[in-house]
């Protein structure tokens, strides 16, 4: 594929447009552009009008909830997309596995349903022993992030938090813990959980029995609240299934047939490569075998047998005649054509690594500047000014890291409207009884925020 069109289908969402935010640096001098923001977003914030008024207080205004668009791949495909994105910092391995088996499997049955219109980039199959979730590891409930068109139901103003998996309502609680139907079939001794009622409650389970479930250490005696909705951010069934193996195999055929003089032995993968190999025997320097049928079965059997390497094979004997060979001899031979066809897949490999790193890269040159770099344009060194120069533009300001006079610096850009997500539009005439500009206010920190209803969208400002 010349031109892959990438497009990020999971994870954490940055609530600010790439390379657009210094709400971190201006806090805490950790700029998100350098690879070490520190989070803001996920901090409490309050709501006010520019009389002071507040509006609402103590949420999470610019935490968003997680990217889910797995329901939407058909859609991403048949628009182009061929690189899946999905985002992963500080993530641990069971996340890694669970979400990539998913995504791999569900992408897998789209390509498998219609093999005329798509085919598979990446070569083997990979076999997952358990039944990937994504409710089931880090999560903080999900959206599609606007990619159906600018929708609300984005935020995670509540709690910045992973949640999990959503498993019902409370109705009726002890001290100690809360009834639920089926519990017993429903929950593990240590599954962590999250209340969300009247209070928040974050807690482990500490045992089951029937429908009580009993939860935090037993000097505790946590009370939950009625109707609290009970989310599962940890399973330990669950993870259990996850450290079964995950196996990528490359399909190949493995032939036997004859010539006159020869038997031939010949690998080859079953994918658009053919990469092959193959290995001659000499009829004159072996014993034909006098039983084709048991030979025949003995071939097959110990030629299949591939489990050590990255293979999995179909063997087809077509040969009238078989060289009486040993069981070792006869792993000799599958192991000599393995051990070549992995050096010729490696070597056509390099081939194209090669012949890619012999094109010369184009210089890009432009009749007309498509924008004059401003302090945005991230410039924070000497050698990206050169860079900026030798394709053009004249660099007169550096980028807002390497200075600390940030009042009035536009620290965040996005396309997340607070008003939008508390049913306040300014385009639909629902923001009534405050005066602008608002604010989002802390004890770090005071933002002025600037709503572009033009694209939908809001810009934050440092005070």
């Amino acid at each position: 594929v010349p031109n892959k069109l990438e497009c990020f289908v999971h994870g954490a969402l940055c609530v600010s447009y790439s390379g657009q935010c210094y709400l971190s640096y201006a806090i805490g001098g950790r700029s998100g552009n350098r690879g070490v923001c520190a989070q803001p977003c996920r901090m409490k914030w309050s709501l006010l009008d520019s009389e002071g008024k507040s509006l609402c207080s103590d949420l999470y205004f610019l935490s968003l909830r997680d990217m889910n668009r797995s329901n939407s791949l058909q859609d991403m495909l048949d628009a182009g997309v061929s690189v899946f994105k999905i985002e992963g910092r500080l993530k641990g391995a069971d996340y890694v596995k669970n979400v990539v088996a998913y995504y791999r499997q569900s992408i897998d049955k789209i390509i498998d349903a219609e093999p005329k219109k798509f085919e598979r980039l990446s070569f083997g199959r990979t076999k997952i022993l358990f039944e990937p979730s994504l409710s089931k590891t880090f999560s903080r409930t999900f959206t599609e992030y606007h990619l159906h068109g600018i929708s609300s139901g984005n935020e995670s103003f509540s709690t910045p938090k992973a949640r999990g998996e959503f498993l019902g309502e409370i109705k009726k609680v002890f001290a100690g813990g809360f009834y639920f139907q089926n519990a017993d079939k429903v929950f593990s001794n240590g599954d962590g959980i999250f209340l969300d009622g009247k209070k928040q409650i974050g807690c482990n389970v500490r045992s089951v029995e029937g429908d009580k479930v009993f939860i935090g250490m037993p000097s505790e005696k946590l009370m939950p609240s009625e109707n609290s909705k009970i989310w599962r951010n940890k399973d330990l069934k669950f993870e259990k299934q996850l450290q079964q193996k995950i196996e990528r195999k490359l399909a190949i055929k493995i032939s036997v047939s004859e010539t006159q003089t020869q038997w031939k032995f010949f690998a080859q993968l079953k994918d658009v490569r053919k990469t092959s190999s193959e290995i001659l025997i000499d009829k004159t320097s072996h014993i034909v075998a006098k039983n084709l049928q048991s030979a025949t079965g003995r071939m097959m059997q110990n030629l299949s047998r591939l489990g050590g390497t990255s293979f999995e094979a179909d063997v087809e004997i077509i040969s009238r005649s078989l060289p009486l060979l040993k069981v070792a001899e006869i792993n000799e031979i599958r192991r000599r054509l393995v051990e070549k066809l992995s050096e010729n897949i490696l070597a056509q490999y390099e081939e194209k690594r090669r012949a890619k790193i012999r094109k010369q890269p184009v210089k890009t040159t432009f009749e007309k500047l498509p924008f004059s770099p401003d302090k945005y344009a991230n410039v924070f060194n000497q050698s990206a000014k050169h860079f900026y120069k030798k394709m053009g533009f004249d660099v007169e300001e550096f980028a807002p890291e390497t200075s600390n006079a940030l009042s009035g610096l536009r620290v965040m850009t996005t396309r997340h409207c607070i008003l939008r997500e508390l049913n306040l539009c300014k385009k639909l005439g629902k923001f009534k009884n405050a005066t602008e500009p608002l604010y989002l206010e802390n004890s770090d920190a005071r933002l002025r925020l600037h709503f572009d209803c033009k694209r939908c969208g809001m810009d934050i400002f440092w005070e």
